[in-house]
């Protein structure tokens, strides 16, 4: 693992002077070794053309080397690849299939990627219920994205039955955890009374943190809420 974080090193500039090559050629070293993050890391390499000639193919074979290794972030790759035709043919039952792995084995964002499957059909039968229990699965672990799909399924009775205050709750928890969009949401609710008292204070700060992070809905929002106040 030191290698590999000398790698990072070198690849991010972090502590020393950026070196992409020399970087590669530590991955390339402990890859060697039998390390399935490097092979992760060399993929990326690959992938965006990082001191090395670009080629989606080669990051696809890296991708599905670690993957095989029981590299979780590798295997949620390998559905992206396979979802978006990179190195190879779309095929979006491939791409479910390799993120429900990646899920099942502990993955966030690959749970957040079968729940989103299962919402709208792609690469497995539409299922609602199934699209909520995964989101819950990982936003009950803190992970914000998930968190705010929770706060969607609560909100249009995804999966769940409607629950304005529990949509409000997960949102709250999403917006806490830095999910600009969510904090956008929240500042809605504190406004309108949506799950929660109207509360102004509340609405102009969780817009405001919204506005920061780039949210132009949370500016017009704030812009409305202070011409009503003048």
């Amino acid at each position: 693992m030191g290698n590999i974080y000398h790698a990072n090193m070198y690849s991010n500039g972090i502590g020393i002077k950026k070196d992409l090559k020399k970087g590669f050629q530590i991955y390339s070293k402990v890859a060697d070794e039998g390390s399935h993050i490097a092979l992760n890391c060399m993929a990326y390499y690959y992938l965006n053309g990082l001191d090395v000639e670009k080629s989606k193919k080669k990051a696809l074979k890296l991708y599905l080397k670690s993957a095989e290794k029981g590299n979780l972030v590798a295997q949620s790759n390998v559905g992206i690849c396979c979802e978006n035709g990179i190195g190879i043919a779309i095929d979006e039952t491939k791409a479910f299939q390799c993120s429900k792995k990646s899920a099942r084995a502990g993955n966030f964002n690959s749970m957040c990627n079968v729940g989103y499957s299962y919402e709208y059909g792609i690469g497995v039968g539409e299922d609602e219920k199934e699209a909520f229990e995964w989101y819950l699965k990982a936003a009950e672990k803190g992970y914000p994205k998930t968190q705010y799909n929770v706060g969607n399924c609560y909100k249009h009775g995804c999966g769940i039955n409607r629950d304005e205050v529990k949509a409000f709750k997960w949102y709250k928890k999403a917006a806490e955890n830095n999910h600009t969009n969510s904090q956008y949401i929240l500042g809605n609710c504190f406004y309108e009374g949506q799950g929660t008292k109207k509360d102004i204070l509340n609405a102009i700060h969780w817009l405001n943190k919204a506005k920061e992070n780039g949210n132009t809905y949370a500016n017009e929002l704030l812009e409305e809420i202070i011409s009503n106040i003048m």
